[in-house]
């Protein structure tokens, strides 16, 4: 090349420009980090994002979709209603009260046509169970129970009354699990 245009060494080389350019470098990447965090705290704070609610699913997630499945959770300990003080509980907890009202809920949609419950819990309460159990049995759509890792004893007795049960097989992996009819 020509002398006419300058090297690498000539504009970059030198270590008072290198360090300057690193520190260009550097504070521009924190501004940009800054500039996101910021904009998703604005979001959440004002409600302009799209968040997951206290439950963990998406805000209105069936509103104008095509879904017509209710899904719902029965998990950990089954009570008639969660305590105040259990509330901050490491255990999830499945209130009887709350589940029986979706599950009514879902039955009065016109554009629900099943109901599934995702069951992981070891049991719980007998009077939480049997209000679930009822709940289940008198709702007009299918009820579908899907057993995950746990469905025995007060959990097994809500969803008794579901026109189906299945259970996974947990030895199976990826594609290979299977799910085995119960009932």
């Amino acid at each position: 090349m020509s002398e006419n245009f300058p090297t690498f060494k000539k504009i970059i080389a030198t270590p008072g420009k290198m360090k300057k350019l690193l520190r260009v470098i550097f504070f521009i990447f924190v501004f940009i980090a800054a500039a996101i965090i910021i904009k998703d705290q604005v979001e959440y704070t004002f409600g302009l994002g799209y968040w997951a609610d206290d439950y963990g699913y998406e805000e209105d997630s069936l509103a104008g979709g095509e879904c017509n499945v209710s899904g719902l959770e029965l998990r950990g300990d089954i009570m008639t209603y969660i305590y105040s003080d259990t509330a901050d509980d490491v255990y999830p907890k499945t209130a009887s009260e709350d589940l029986t009202y979706l599950i009514g809920e879902a039955d009065k949609d016109d554009n629900i046509k099943a109901i599934i419950v995702e069951v992981d819990s070891y049991g719980g309460y007998p009077v939480a169970a049997e209000e679930i159990s009822q709940a289940v049995e008198q709702a007009g759509k299918p009820v579908i129970a899907m057993i995950r890792e746990g469905g025995t004893s007060a959990a097994y007795w809500a969803v008794s009354g579901a026109d189906r049960i299945f259970a996974m097989d947990k030895l199976g992996c990826g594609r290979n699990r299977r799910y085995y009819e119960l009932y």
